[in-house]
């Protein structure tokens, strides 16, 4: 039975930057979706009157 003393375990030291990447992209997407939710809801309402 061999045993990696990093099996299983991955450093957050490298692990940070990818995480925080993958965060601020989900914030931008999030941030598109609703401002374009708004935007057509808006050109909707304003196209009706």
């Amino acid at each position: 039975m061999s045993h990696h003393a990093a099996s299983g375990r991955v450093c957050p030291v490298t692990l940070l930057p990818v995480v925080l990447f993958f965060e601020i992209l989900l914030v931008i997407a999030s941030v598109m979706i609703t401002w374009f939710g708004l935007y057509a809801l808006y050109r909707l309402v304003k196209d009706e009157s």
